[in-house]
């Protein structure tokens, strides 16, 4: 997985001038962390503290040095980068496996918070970089080319087998209700969490769920009988839509 964040900071780049030899214009790009960037310690899952390779302090270093250097790869070749995240069940501040304190006391946010800071003190390097964190939120939307596109981890859906269908239902829901800000206007929703590629698409909206960057799951195998293809998702929006989706690995 190390090896894996790394390559991205080759690959997207790579990406990018693909794209702009087949003639899209690429002026601005979202960095999004989905959550769970961190697996924790303890509390997510059975046999954690046995399993994990590394500690939470270098769990989140790992991130902040990947993310710095994803960043510092991509600002120089674009116009503009807007980098955002959103809180994910493994960022949480756990004790006896729940969370204990606020929905915004969260890893996969603080990591980012971390990291503006020490961007911002370079504005003349960094100017063209630029932040949304969310404070207590778990769903974040902006505006891009004309769509609306929202960002959340998925966990507040219901639990199955079925990744598409459960957030959609969830997202039905925050039409409906109107509670996530950006949600429920959305035409464009990404979303992480059930660790396999997912793309629905219904009534003039797109759900896409990412992938994670490891091979599948151990309970998502055990449960669906399937292996996953790792990635980091990746996507072009302009005034016509979405297109050019590829998984970069």
């Amino acid at each position: 997985q190390t090896r894996k964040i790394a390559n991205l900071v080759d690959l997207i780049p790579q990406r990018i001038e693909f794209l702009r030899n087949a003639g899209c214009k690429i002026g601005h790009v979202v960095i999004a962390g989905m959550g769970d960037l961190g697996e924790g310690t303890c509390g997510h899952y059975p046999a954690q503290q046995f399993r994990i390779e590394i500690d939470r302090r270098e769990q989140l270093k790992l991130v902040r040095r990947g993310l710095s250097d994803i960043i510092m790869a991509v600002s120089p070749i674009v116009d503009k980068v807007t980098v955002t995240a959103v809180g994910g069940n493994h960022g949480e501040n756990r004790s006896a496996g729940k969370a204990f304190t606020t929905t915004g006391d969260n890893d996969d946010v603080a990591v980012f918070e971390q990291i503006a800071e020490g961007f911002q003190l370079n504005k003349e390097a960094f100017g063209n970089v630029g932040w949304r964190i969310p404070l207590e939120q778990l769903s974040i939307s902006m505006d891009l080319a004309g769509h609306i596109v929202a960002f959340t981890h998925g966990h507040l859906s219901k639990a199955s087998q079925n990744a598409a269908q459960s957030i959609w239902t969830w997202w039905q829901k925050q039409a409906m209700g109107r509670a996530h800000e950006g949600v429920a206007d959305a035409n464009i929703l990404i979303t992480g969490h059930y660790h396999h590629l997912n793309v629905k698409e219904q009534e003039g909206r797109t759900l896409f769920v990412c992938p994670s960057l490891t091979t599948v799951g151990e309970y998502f195998q055990d449960g669906a009988g399937v292996k996953t293809q790792p990635g980091t998702l990746t996507l072009t929006v302009d005034e016509s839509g979405w297109g050019n989706l590829e998984l970069l690995n």
